[in-house]
């Protein structure tokens, strides 16, 4: 699927882990403000905010906590308010990563869709391309740089297939389980807006909360950021930018940081 998990998100674009890299040795301050200035982020406003949400915020303010609207990647003069942003946007509201894809195709990549990857192609510690299979037959690719994203889950899957020397590789799994507290009223609904207007950034690594009129009715829904702990790759030409390079779960919306991620490694790469 053209533009990923970002088709399916809930155009909720924040800063997070920005700390944690640089701890590590990684500045994305220069790649953050580059994705902030591409992606139209706004904050959520009255616009879009259905009255329940904004009971509840005010309640939470007047108690103390420190409650901001959500910044959001959606065009909220295009936002019909249907509360599907998980279902793909119908109306063309919300950003996605098929902004950055037709770029690309603009400047000659070439997608290929229907085919799945199953293994990189290695020579004495070397990439050189991929192998996998479409809805026709199989296929291979080569390449001077590999680089892979198919997430938390796709990415180690690839590696293992690819015999990869790293003991890291395919352990470490986590998952950030949400606990969700659902309340019921009189002419609320969760078509009502898009969801998540509302978070609390003070607490966000212990307890902090997303304020949402989303509930799945036939059952709980648990949210999962998959990721792979501690991942370093040694061989040549084989890079790996997506969720599965983050050493914990940083319990926020991960977009931001994914393209900045992916800003400075394609500088690094080029």
């Amino acid at each position: 699927m053209g533009g990923g998990s970002t088709v399916v998100a809930t155009g909720n674009i924040v800063r997070c882990y920005e700390k944690e890299f640089k701890e590590m040795g990684i500045d994305l301050s220069q790649e953050f403000k580059e994705a902030e200035n591409e992606i139209p982020i706004r904050l959520s406003t009255k616009e879009i905010q259905a009255s329940g949400s904004r009971a509840i915020y005010e309640a939470a303010l007047s108690l103390g906590y420190q409650m901001e609207a959500m910044p959001k990647a959606i065009d909220q003069q295009k936002c019909i308010k249907c509360g599907l942003c998980i279902n793909g946007c119908k109306q063309g509201a919300k950003w996605t990563a098929k902004n950055y894809l037709n770029q690309a195709v603009k400047q000659g990549a070439v997608v290929r869709y229907d085919s799945r990857v199953e293994e990189v192609l290695i020579d004495q510690g070397q990439a050189y391309g991929v192998r996998g299979v479409n809805a026709e037959d199989e296929f291979e690719y080569e390449a001077d740089k590999v680089i892979l994203a198919a997430g938390g889950l796709g990415t180690p899957v690839i590696l293992q297939n690819s015999k990869i020397n790293n003991t890291d590789v395919g352990k470490n799994l986590f998952i950030d389980i949400f606990v969700n507290v659902y309340g019921i009223t009189d002419d609320v609904n969760q078509l009502s807006e898009p969801p998540m207007e509302f978070v609390d950034l003070e607490f966000h690594d212990q307890e902090g909360f997303l304020l949402s009129p989303f509930i799945n009715r036939q059952k709980m829904i648990r949210f999962i950021e998959a990721g792979l702990k501690g991942m370093r790759l040694k061989d040549k030409n084989l890079y790996v930018c997506d969720a599965s390079v983050f050493p914990s779960s940083p319990g926020m919306p991960p977009i931001l940081t994914i393209v900045a991620l992916a800003k400075k490694l394609a500088k690094d790469a080029a």
